[in-house]
């Protein structure tokens, strides 16, 4: 989806919005339920069920896991049961490096957009994991994947085989601008 272009978001009059979410093509505009179900249908059971689109994501878990599943690759650096601000930080930075080594667009949204739950970019960063990984991970855990890149976990019998990625520090500075800038505008409540 371009984020530039309003006709994308555009839906035709009597158009079926209670289609199934896998039915529709990558690039059109989901509703919220549909996002929510494409989620749950993505994340590992272990998980547990989504029922909020933008909160859910707050924490970064969901994220992380949500791509994990998707690319078949796994993180090593993650804090399960985020509850501070700055926890939460440092997983969505997690996920937003990792959606940028697997190949996901992370143009048009930034980390703070979604520890905030700014519902516009969140629909953005699912489109453009959804461009990037078009397929549901049930799927390519039964090797119907369309990508069989070598580098994404794909082995050359179609199955995808779990991948650890090693954390990437980067300088103190990046980590501290960032939860500077999020704890001034942000609220917690």
């Amino acid at each position: 989806m371009r984020p530039d272009s309003e006709l994308d978001t555009f839906r035709q009059h009597g158009d079926d919005q209670t289609s199934a979410p896998r039915q529709s093509p990558v690039g059109q505009r989901w509703t919220q339920e549909q996002y929510i179900d494409w989620m749950n249908r993505n994340l590992p059971e272990s998980a547990g069920p989504v029922n909020d689109m933008t909160q859910s994501l707050r924490s970064g878990v969901v994220l992380v896991r949500l791509i994990e599943q998707l690319s078949g690759e796994q993180v090593d650096k993650r804090i399960p049961n985020a509850t501070y601000t700055l926890q939460m930080l440092e997983n969505l930075l997690t996920a937003f490096k990792f959606m940028d080594r697997v190949g996901v667009s992370t143009d048009g949204y930034t980390v703070k957009d979604i520890f905030n739950g700014n519902e516009e970019k969140i629909v953005q960063m699912f489109e453009s994991i959804r461009a990037r990984f078009p397929h549901d991970a049930s799927q390519a855990k039964n090797g119907h994947s369309q990508n069989h890149s070598q580098s994404n976990g794909m082995q050359q019998n179609g199955s995808l085989q779990p991948q650890h990625l090693q954390p990437q520090h980067t300088g103190g500075s990046e980590y501290e601008a960032l939860y500077e800038e999020a704890a001034r505008s942000t609220t917690i409540g």
